[in-house]
C-alpha cells in the first residue's frame, strides 16, 4: 500500500480546465516554491531553468507559468517537467506578469514562496541559504543581494548590507519607507532595492491575508506594492550579505516608445502607497520623491527617442501638466534635491520644454560617460 501511494502521488498527471491551465506533477510538501512567469524569453529560458535545476536545496518545487508565450517557451518548459519532477508547468492565456505570479501562488505548496524572472539566473546556493536563514531567524521573509547587467554588458552589485541584518517589527516601518525611496535629503533615489526575486516569503502570510500581485497594466511596479503589503504584515525580516540573483539586461524587453499610460499607472500607485503609508509618513515625502523621480525618468526616456520637437514637446507636456505632479510640487520642498535634480525639477514645473530637452540629453550623456 505504501509503495502504491508513493507511485500514485509522484507520477505525472494532466489536468485541463476551461481557462486553458495545464498542471504537471504533484510533489511532496517542499520547503520553497519558486514561481517563474514565462513569456517570449525563448533565447534566455534554458539559462534560467538550468540555474533552478542546480539548486542545492533539495526539497523544492519550481512552478513555470507559461503566460501564453507565442514562441517555443511552452515546449522548453514541458521538457524540463518531463525530466525533473520538481518542475510543474502551467499553460494559460496571456494576462501579464502579475497575474501569472498569482496563478503560481494558487498551486504553490511550499512553506515559503520565491519568485524568479525567466530571463535571469541564480546562484546554486540561493534558495538553500535563504531558507536556512529564514528558519534560523524564524523570519517571515529572507532577502539576498543581486547584481544587475547594464546595457554596456557591465555589472553593478546591489547589496544593501555587508553583514547579516535582521529587521524586527518596529524597524520594518523604516524598511518600508526605504524601499519606496531614500530619505528626502539623500542623493540616492532608494536605499533598498525593489525586487521580489531576491527573496522568499512565508506562504501562510500570503494566503491568510489574500496577498497577490496587481497587474502591471494597473501599476508600474507590481513588486513594490506586494513588498509593502507583505512587510506591513511581517514580524521579522532578514537580509543576508550574498549576491545570489543576477538580473540580465534584456534588450527585447525594453520599450522603444513612450507609453502615456505609464503616468496614469504611476498615479494609481501613488494614491495606493499614499494611503498605505499615511501613519508612517504623514507628509508623504517618500512617495512624493518617488513620483518626481518617475516623471524625471520618463522625460529622459522621451528625449532619447527619435522624435520631432513637436512630438517631444507634446509628450513632455503630458507629464509636466499632470495634476498629481502639480500637487506634489506644492508639497515637496525643492531644498531636498541635489543641484542637478533641482534644475531638472524646476524646468519640469516651469514647463520649459526646449531647455528641458537639452538638459535631459546632457544629463543622460554625462551619466553614460561617467559610468
Amino acid at each position: 500500500l505504501k509503495d502504491y501511494l508513493i507511485n500514485f502521488l509522484t507520477r505525472p498527471f494532466l489536468l485541463d480546465t476551461n481557462n486553458l491551465i495545464t498542471l504537471k506533477y504533484i510533489n511532496m510538501t517542499p520547503d520553497v516554491s519558486v514561481i517563474v512567469p514565462v513569456y517570449k524569453v525563448e533565447k534566455y529560458l534554458e539559462r534560467a531553468l538550468r540555474s533552478l535545476e542546480e539548486q542545492t536545496l533539495k526539497n523544492i518545487e519550481f512552478i513555470l507559468v507559461d503566460d501564453g508565450s507565442p514562441d517555443n517557451c511552452a515546449e522548453i518548459c514541458d521538457i524540463y517537467a518531463q525530466k525533473d519532477h520538481r518542475f510543474k508547468v502551467i499553460h494559460k492565456h496571456n494576462e501579464g506578469l502579475g497575474i501569472a505570479r498569482n496563478t503560481g501562488i494558487e498551486i504553490a505548496t511550499g512553506k515559503y514562496i520565491g519568485f524568479m524572472d525567466s530571463d535571469d539566473a541564480i546562484d546554486p546556493n540561493m534558495y538553500n541559504s535563504l531558507y536556512k536563514s529564514a528558519q534560523s531567524a524564524n523570519a517571515d521573509c529572507a532577502l539576498c543581494g543581486m547584481r544587475k547587467e547594464l546595457s554596456n554588458k557591465k555589472f553593478i552589485t546591489l547589496l544593501d548590507f555587508n553583514n547579516e541584518h535582521i529587521f524586527e517589527k518596529k524597524e520594518i516601518t523604516n524598511l518600508m519607507l526605504d524601499i519606496i525611496s531614500s530619505p528626502p535629503k539623500s542623493k540616492k533615489e532608494r536605499n533598498i532595492q525593489i525586487s521580489v526575486c531576491r527573496g522568499i516569503y512565508k506562504k501562510d502570510i500570503i494566503i491568510k491575508n489574500n496577498l497577490n500581485f496587481y497587474s502591471e497594466r494597473i501599476y508600474p511596479s507590481e513588486d513594490l506594492i506586494f513588498q509593502l503589503n507583505f512587510f506591513n504584515l511581517s514580524s521579522k525580516i532578514i537580509f543576508i550579505p550574498y549576491i545570489f540573483y543576477t538580473y540580465y539586461f534584456n534588450q527585447s524587453s525594453l520599450s522603444k516608445t513612450f507609453n502615456p499610460e505609464k503616468i496614469i499607472r504611476m498615479e494609481n500607485m501613488y494614491k495606493h502607497i499614499k494611503i498605505l503609508t499615511q501613519k508612517i509618513d504623514p507628509k508623504s515625502l517618500r512617495i512624493n520623491k518617488l513620483f518626481i523621480g518617475f516623471c524625471r525618468n520618463q522625460i529622459k526616456q522621451i528625449n532619447n527617442l527619435p522624435l520631432s520637437r513637436k512630438e517631444r514637446n507634446k509628450l513632455m507636456s503630458q507629464i509636466c501638466t499632470n495634476s498629481t505632479l502639480n500637487k506634489v510640487s506644492l508639497e515637496y520642498p525643492t531644498k531636498y534635491f541635489s543641484v542637478p535634480n533641482r534644475i531638472f525639477y524646476l524646468l519640469m514645473i516651469k514647463k520649459q520644454y526646449k531647455l528641458l530637452a537639452i538638459y535631459s540629453q546632457l544629463h543622460t550623456f554625462f551619466k553614460h560617460v561617467l559610468s
